[in-house]
């Protein structure tokens, strides 16, 4: 499986950001932002009302049309959070105070 670094879903004036803990295996694969069939991000956005519709994985970028953006704490992609170091996230907290 070839995984991809994901961009952040960023623009400036965004109502709000949702920071993931990093991407998963699938979603980094496929290029797109909570990708899997088990992932319930994107139903849960929706349900939420944060959107008009349940947005697909491969539509990601259109979170931006309701004001909401994405970006991930870490950008390595595990099968789980439990798999990233202690260092990884300093050195995320450390980059992060400059975003």
């Amino acid at each position: 499986m070839t995984c991809k670094q994901l961009d952040d879903i960023l623009r400036d004036h965004l109502t709000v950001i949702f920071c993931g803990i990093n991407p998963g295996l699938i979603a980094a694969a496929q290029g797109h932002h909570f990708a899997g069939r088990g992932n319930r991000f994107w139903r849960t956005l929706h349900l939420a009302g944060f959107t008009s519709e349940e947005i697909k994985p491969e539509h990601d970028r259109t979170i931006l049309q309701y004001d909401c953006g994405l970006t991930a704490v870490v950008e390595r992609p595990t099968a789980r959070a439990d798999q990233l170091s202690r260092a990884e996230f300093a050195a995320a907290a450390q980059a992060s105070s400059g975003r």
